[in-house]
């Protein structure tokens, strides 16, 4: 089976999930990946130290701010990102607009 280049199916999910529609690697899907595993093991280990006692509010105060911190972060990723591609886009000869 030959596998084109928007045939993401065909490739495996996690290379398919960090990389663009035409095969490349994307950084600041990468870097997005990495935040939200940052965030899934700060919660972890945070679960996982605390040995005193703590309200439902103070740790729904703590996650609700460690997502607002990984939002925050993936956004302006993506955000970096789009405006990249569309500078390039703009960029680039007329026949690729």
């Amino acid at each position: 089976m030959t596998v084109t280049a928007t045939d993401n199916w065909a490739r495996g999910w996690l290379r398919s999930t960090l990389s663009e529609a035409d095969g490349t690697g994307s950084t600041a899907r990468f870097c997005v990946f990495a935040v939200i595993l940052f965030t899934l093991g700060f919660v972890s280990a945070l679960l996982w130290k605390i040995h005193e006692p703590i309200t439902v509010t103070e740790f729904c105060q703590a996650l609700n701010a460690l997502m607002l911190f990984a939002t925050a972060i993936c956004a302006t990723l993506y955000g970096i990102n789009r405006t990249a591609d569309a500078f390039n886009k703009r960029a680039g000869p007329p026949d690729q607009q």
